[in-house]
């Protein structure tokens, strides 16, 4: 039995090359793929090289958030003794608010408060200074606890000028304090960005 034997024309192989070509155009327009992701050897050489770009992009950006942040830790570190107002209460009434709260604790009357004044600090751009006179009586362990209690407040309320004497010097019955407390406030700006809110919103 022979076998016949088909051998293919030029014409033909080339028409047959003709319809592979376009069978996978056809394939690709059903399919809805662009020619752009056709996983061609060129094509795949190139993602390649845009992949490892973008994991170096990604590894710099990576370092420089981490000495950001090692920065903004720095920077926390050294605003600790610094007032941070974050509500909506301006610093000249939370400040004096606190210290009366400070007193209470203490259990000491609070004689008198004289009105805060807001200062601008010299060469610091987002400190403010806060600062008023006060005037209380109380026994020496009241007197003491209310010094420790400012003492000890988280956000430093510091002494100026203070002055402790008897409230009768032949009978003594009450101690007097005079003084005036200070505070130094950060601006609403440089509050925001020790917590975070402005890298959050970046």
């Amino acid at each position: 039995m022979v076998r016949a034997r088909f051998r293919l024309t030029g014409r033909q192989k080339l028409l047959l090359a003709v319809a592979a070509v376009l069978g996978v155009f056809v394939v690709l327009k059903y399919a809805n793929l662009p020619l752009d992701r056709v996983p061609f050897p060129q094509s795949i050489q190139e993602q390649e090289r845009q992949l490892r770009r973008l994991q170096k992009r990604l590894a710099a950006i990576e370092a420089e958030q981490s000495a950001m942040n090692q920065e903004v830790a720095k920077l926390r570190e050294k605003a600790a003794p610094f007032w941070q107002v974050q509500g909506k209460t301006p610093p000249v009434v939370e400040v004096p608010a606190a210290f009366a709260k400070l007193a209470q604790q203490a259990q000491v009357k609070v004689q008198q408060v004289g009105a805060p004044m807001a200062n601008k600090m010299l060469d610091l751009t987002h400190v403010r200074e806060v600062e008023f006179s006060v005037q209380v009586n109380g026994s020496m362990r009241e007197i003491g606890r209310l010094l420790a209690q400012v003492e000890q407040s988280t956000q430093k309320l510091l002494w100026k000028n203070v002055t402790i004497r008897p409230d009768n010097p032949t009978s003594p019955k009450m101690v007097l304090l005079n003084g005036r407390i200070r505070a130094l406030v950060l601006s609403p700006e440089a509050t925001r960005f020790l917590s975070g809110a402005v890298e959050h919103e970046g």
